[in-house]
């Protein structure tokens, strides 16, 4: 048995180590990685000695370069991918994005009786949000560097290929991939891992004071006054209760210091994923946030830990991300 997984995060690192751990027949696993992640070099160096695939296949890293040569470093990698795939001949085959070039190439290139999955990518697993069809000549660009076979679709997990669907809330999953048989990712594989206090060592999480509260700023480009006022608010009271409060703004937001600070508050570098602080922070007990991935995560490590969603109810919000954070019991305050 040959099982091949696919990864850009490092969500989806650990999702689909946690998966490879669930399989205790005979195989070889192999994880194809496009690592779209700071301090990738040191953390893929751990996933080879740690995170349980046979083998880990880099492709070349994108990089902050004008379209045409991106294009150019993409389509080597779906290259190699294709390449992968045809001698590799798995028949097991597991996606985290199929609306990408690299996760199209590996479906594309599966093996007739090849049983393929869709991983979730987080929140767009079960919010009702679409994708806008590119335009034009991008898709035809697209089709020309990568192949003819390259399509946009609306909604990530909907490619024709799938056979089943791997998820960590198998029970609110949106309806356009409800239909599939689902395994459930288990976490255990990640709990007081040797795997995952390497990868809080290559972040320096411990240089951090220990947090109990965690808080989530949206991108400042996506969050109303009031909802900054909010959260500004929320730190306070914190404080006030000698609460340690870390503060992680979002990773790509230059506007990164628009709230203001208390004494026992300590600013969390960006680059430092939330999954790694929920994992490796002993004594944290609460997260806030908005509308992420990073709250559901939260949860699904976590069954004890207070996680609240913090919405400025004049706003408009995915209704039905809303509801499912409600049934997994993230407590949504309007404010």
């Amino acid at each position: 048995m040959t099982r091949v997984f696919h990864a850009q995060t490092l969500y989806h690192i650990l999702t689909t180590s946690c998966l490879e751990s669930q399989f205790n027949d005979p195989h070889q696993s192999h994880l194809v990685v496009l690592p779209n992640f700071k301090n990738s070099q040191e953390v893929l160096e751990i996933v080879r000695n740690f995170g349980g695939f046979d083998q880990v296949h880099t492709l070349m890293k994108e990089t902050s370069v004008p379209r045409p040569r991106k294009w150019a470093h993409n389509s080597i990698s779906v290259a190699k991918s294709l390449y992968l795939m045809h001698s590799l001949s798995p028949e097991e085959l597991y996606v985290c994005n199929d609306r990408n070039p690299i996760g199209q190439a590996l479906l594309k290139m599966a093996p007739d009786e090849c049983v393929c999955t869709y991983v979730e990518d987080g929140a767009a697993a079960y919010n009702s949000s679409k994708f806008d069809n590119k335009a034009l000549w991008k898709s035809i660009f697209g089709k020309i560097f990568y192949g003819p076979w390259l399509s946009s679709r609306p909604v990530i997990g909907t490619a024709d290929a799938f056979d089943r669907v791997a998820a960590t809330f198998p029970d609110q999953l949106r309806p356009e991939i409800s239909h599939y048989p689902c395994l459930r990712i288990n976490k255990d594989n990640l709990i007081n891992s040797s795997f995952v206090n390497r990868l809080a060592k290559s972040y320096d999480v411990e240089r951090l004071e220990e947090l109990s509260t965690l808080v989530l700023p949206s991108h400042s480009g996506h969050i109303s006054q009031r909802g900054v006022e909010a959260l500004q608010s929320l730190i306070d009271s914190q404080a006030q209760q000698n609460e340690v409060i870390g503060v992680k703004y979002h990773p790509r937001d230059e506007n990164d210091c628009y709230l203001d600070l208390p004494s026992n508050a300590t600013r969390v570098p960006s680059e430092i994923p939330a999954e790694i602080l929920y994992l490796s922070m002993k004594q944290l007990n609460t997260v806030v946030g908005v509308l992420s991935t990073a709250l559901l995560t939260a949860r699904w490590l976590s069954n004890s830990m207070e996680v609240l969603s913090i919405l400025d109810e004049g706003e408009p919000f995915d209704q039905n991300l809303v509801s499912m954070m409600k049934s997994i019991d993230i407590r949504v305050v309007n404010v």
